[in-house]
């Protein structure tokens, strides 16, 4: 890739490698401008945003954002069965690290579906909104502790059903599925 220059002070670079791919990441520190005064209009506009667990992106004007969470669960199951055969093989064999690169190929495809998501949804709604709000909320912690089917719900549910975009109230069985 060619050179690429950042505004600022670079504050940290990390180095990092995924398997197969080297990445040069640089943290600077730059000075903003000064935001705009917002008319009466725009304010009126502004939409909220809610990040939840059942429905990944909820807006208020009652748009929906939904990660792709069949296209994740079969590459976890790709994953588990990848698994399971690498454990066969020997450890520093060629084909031991042949298995690990397919295993990484797998779980490299599912950030770039959740970046993908990410870009795609956060583009969608800067480009129709100059106002978003967005609520503050840790959804580790909320899907941490409140997984689970109706049939056997996880720790504290009911507390926690106020806090979804879920229309029963109940969590959803992918909700682990739900990282951004």
């Amino acid at each position: 890739m060619p050179n690429q220059e950042f505004v600022g002070t670079a504050k940290s670079i990390t180095v990092k490698n995924d398997g197969k791919y080297w990445k040069i990441i640089v943290l600077a520190e730059y000075e903003d401008e000064e935001t705009p005064d917002l008319t009466y209009a725009e304010i009126k506009n502004a939409i909220g945003v809610d990040v939840g667990v059942a429905i990944t992106l909820d807006t208020s004007n009652k748009e929906n954002y939904q990660l792709p969470v069949e296209k994740i669960k079969k590459l976890e199951d790709e994953i588990s069965v990848l698994k399971r055969r690498l454990k066969h093989k020997k450890k520093g064999s060629r084909s031991y690290r042949k298995m690990r690169g397919r295993i990484n190929a797998c779980y490299r495809r599912i950030t770039n579906i959740r970046k993908d998501f990410a870009h795609k949804a956060t583009t969608a709604i800067a480009n129709n909104h100059r106002v978003v709000v967005v609520e503050d909320l840790r959804i580790k912690d909320l899907s941490k502790s409140a997984c689970g089917t109706i049939e056997k719900p996880g720790k504290k549910v009911r507390q926690k059903a106020g806090l979804t975009a879920d229309p029963k109230g109940s969590l959803s069985n992918d909700c682990l599925h739900a990282r951004i």
